[in-house]
């Protein structure tokens, strides 16, 4: 490669779009149940992925359980060569340190972050996907508060967060977090529903890559049925706008 096609090739870099998806996986004891779909909805969901229109895309694959609540399996991979997860590397065990891994997490996305900054290499797209079957319940180190303070820093930074739960009450931990409801996905504990969850990870993925915004993507997901609103409870957050052609019903007080 002469001079000029090492600078084209630093032009492209710089110009391309950088996306890095982080996929919080949790691997307490309950999650055996689904072990295999889990394992098998990851690499479909890997698969899908692949076909993202998008020059310049890492994943990063972190699980969690009691025993090691930040076990890093892939590491800013190319999505091209992610490779598949095994029932050598997903071995259900423990219990949710949910808080304490969502901030070790977002300590290790935040200092690639500012090492690319000092670098000068371009900022990526941060997405950061949590996937769990249950509910915290072991954090020794990190609280709600603290937690909710974190992801909002993030959050104005311009990343953005997916909570997949099959938990009795999948709204609890994400609204102690600080997430939208609308940022939660709520799914059957089995296999089955762990594999749909992972097809509406794709397609919520997909969509923020392709620059929607996140009202566009529950019109769209609501049209292909993977959108799951959450229970009423007050008080509520600000209802989404209401499509064209639908009139908004009244809220009662």
């Amino acid at each position: 490669m002469d001079d000029t096609e090492v600078t084209m090739a630093v032009r492209d870099e710089a110009e391309g779009t950088h996306v890095h998806l982080y996929v919080l996986l949790d691997r307490s004891g309950s999650m055996n149940a689904m072990r295999d779909d889990v394992i098998g909805g990851f690499n479909g969901f890997v698969e899908d992925q692949r076909t993202v229109a998008v020059g310049h895309y890492v994943l990063t694959l972190v699980l969690f359980d009691t025993t090691d609540r930040h076990r890093v399996v892939f590491d800013a991979v190319p999505i091209h060569e992610v490779p598949a997860l095994t029932r050598d590397l997903y071995v259900p065990r423990g219990g949710t340190p949910l808080f304490d891994a969502t901030w070790a997490l977002l300590h290790r996305a935040s200092e690639r972050a500012a090492a690319r900054r000092a670098g000068g290499a371009p900022p990526e797209q941060v997405i950061v996907a949590i996937f769990t079957d249950g509910e915290e319940n072991d954090s020794k180190h990190i609280t709600g508060p603290r937690l909710r303070e974190g992801i909002g820093r993030c959050e104005r930074a311009g990343w953005s967060f997916l909570h997949l739960s099959a938990a009795p009450d999948a709204y609890r931990d994400p609204k102690a977090m600080g997430l939208h409801d609308r940022a939660v996905h709520r799914f059957a504990a089995d296999g089955a529903g762990a594999r749909s969850a992972f097809d509406t990870l794709s397609f919520r993925t997909t969509q923020m890559i392709d620059g929607h915004d996140l009202h566009s993507l529950l019109a769209e997901a609501r049209a292909l049925g993977t959108f799951d609103p959450p229970a009423p409870r007050a008080p509520s957050p600000p209802p989404p706008p209401v499509p064209a052609g639908r009139r908004r019903r009244r809220r009662r007080s």
